[in-house]
């Protein structure tokens, strides 16, 4: 029994029946068929599993004006954010809501806040914004300009109406309140509104024009406060004409002296002005400086030596004796010399000081007559005095035909003319190569008195130029003429 069971199973193992065959064949083609279908869902699934991981969005990302293309698998627009690393700061603005889907050629921007300072009065506030235009950042601080407000835009002074046009991104905005206050411009008196920092600025803005000479309280530098009354003490105009130059300015003083003293004019020693200084300042006057300057100039002038002459018997006629020798002195005088504006107005001379006395020349003359001889043509005659002079010759042709001398003697050979001063008229003279002449006539003025002049006939004339001596023939005269002019 047991062997048939251990046949049939080996025949049964060693081929099976046809119908379990068959079953087994379709089992594995429905397997077959199974792991395929399994094997295509599972591709579709993979695939599409790829597919979503692969795909891309393009989007535009702009961070604070720097321009990105990217292609990002974030879905929102957060998520892009934190993918890039742009953390939104303080102010700073996104474009698009953070929850929002990303869709194609989306552009996505971030601005970036930025600080701007504002200095109101002095007083320092700031803002973290994105705005630039400095009247929407006025807006978003809640700061109003008044009328007469001072605006200054990174330093630029700026009108209201320019603000909501202005292009530029500002950094700084700088308010300066206007402030009332009153300016007393002599009897006129106006009231103004001015951001200015000083009076000087309130002026200013007034139009309210001050010379250097005015008079400005407070002054113009002191600084402005709300309500303050600024005087204004005014100076009038006037000219100086000094050095050479004209002078326009203006003065509060009331005299001449003020006028002067605050145009820096100062009048030194001798110094006058026109008017004086005492003069009372009168507008548009005109003030003439006259510069006073004087010299002493010294003036010499020569004392001459008086000549004393005394006789002496003991000496020969003519001869001479010298006692003491001439010498001229010296006289200083000065004299004060005044110049008005460099021109010489008046001289006065002081007292004169005799630097050097003169010394008089001291000479006696002999007085002593003697007699002596001498031979001429006609004869010996005797002379008592010899005088060398300087002998010319002249006759009636070289006159013009004149043969009248002047005391009417006729002009011949033995006239001759002399000056009287050294030979009186009538005088006989006895000249060497000429013989006997009588003075009887005088020329023409010379500059010296010792000369002759030997009268011819015109036949007989001989010219004559030479120093001869002359010998006074005798009689001795009563009357003598000791010292005998040179």
């Amino acid at each position: 029994m047991q062997d048939n069971r251990d046949t049939l199973t080996q025949q049964t193992l060693a081929r099976p029946p046809k119908l379990s065959h068959y079953v087994t064949s379709r089992q594995v083609i429905v397997g077959l068929a199974l792991l395929a279908s399994l094997s295509v869902c599972v591709a579709a699934i993979f695939f599409f599993y790829l597919t979503t991981l692969l795909e891309t969005t393009p989007v535009t990302f702009i961070d604070g004006g720097e321009i990105r293309v990217l292609e990002t698998h974030a879905e929102t627009v957060g998520e892009l954010l934190t993918l890039v690393g742009g953390d939104l700061q303080d102010g700073d603005q996104l474009s698009r809501p953070a929850d929002e889907l990303l869709q194609p050629n989306m552009v996505i921007e971030v601005a970036r806040a930025r600080q701007v300072s504002v200095l109101v009065d002095e007083q320092p506030r700031s803002i973290q914004t994105t705005l630039t235009n400095p009247a929407e950042i006025l807006a978003a601080m809640g700061l109003a300009l008044q009328p007469g407000d001072q605006v200054l835009l990174d330093g630029t002074l700026a009108a209201h109406d320019r603000l909501a046009g202005w292009a530029v991104p500002v950094n700084q905005i700088v308010i300066r309140r206007a402030v009332a206050v009153t300016i007393q411009n002599g009897e006129q008196v106006v009231q103004v509104r001015t951001a200015g920092a000083t009076v000087g600025d309130a002026l200013y803005a007034a139009g309210v024009q001050v010379y250097m000479a005015d008079t400005v309280v407070p002054s113009t530098d002191a600084p402005l406060l709300p309500g303050m009354t600024i005087q204004i003490r005014r100076s009038v105009p006037a000219r100086v004409v000094v050095d050479g130059r004209r002078l326009e300015t203006r003065a509060q003083g009331e005299t001449v002296s003020d006028l002067l003293a605050e145009a820096g004019v100062a009048l030194m020693g001798l110094d006058y002005s026109i008017p004086g200084e005492g003069a009372a300042v009168q507008p548009g006057m005109t003030v003439r400086v006259v510069r006073v300057t004087e010299e002493v100039i010294s003036e010499t002038e020569v004392i001459p030596f008086q000549n004393q002459n005394a006789p002496d018997p003991t000496l020969e006629l003519d001869q001479i004796r010298l006692l003491q020798s001439g010498q001229n002195g010296l006289q200083r005088t000065d004299v004060r010399v005044r110049y008005e504006n460099g021109v010489e107005v008046e001289r006065e001379a002081l007292d004169p000081v005799v630097v050097q006395s003169p010394q008089d020349r001291v000479v006696n003359y002999g007085t002593g007559v003697v007699s002596r001889s001498i031979d001429t043509e006609q004869g010996p005659r005797e002379y008592w005095r010899k005088v060398r002079v300087y002998a010319t010759s002249y006759h009636p042709a070289a006159l013009g035909g004149d043969d009248v001398t002047a005391t009417g003697r006729k002009l011949t050979k033995g006239v001759v003319a002399i000056d009287p001063d050294l030979f009186p008229y009538g005088t006989e003279l006895y000249i060497p190569g000429y013989g006997v002449g009588l003075a009887a006539d005088t020329g023409s003025e010379r500059g010296f008195s010792r000369w002759i002049d030997l009268g011819y006939d015109d036949a007989n004339y001989e010219p004559w130029s030479r120093y001869v001596d002359v010998y006074v023939l005798g009689p001795v005269p009563d009357n003598i003429q000791y010292v005998i002019p040179e």
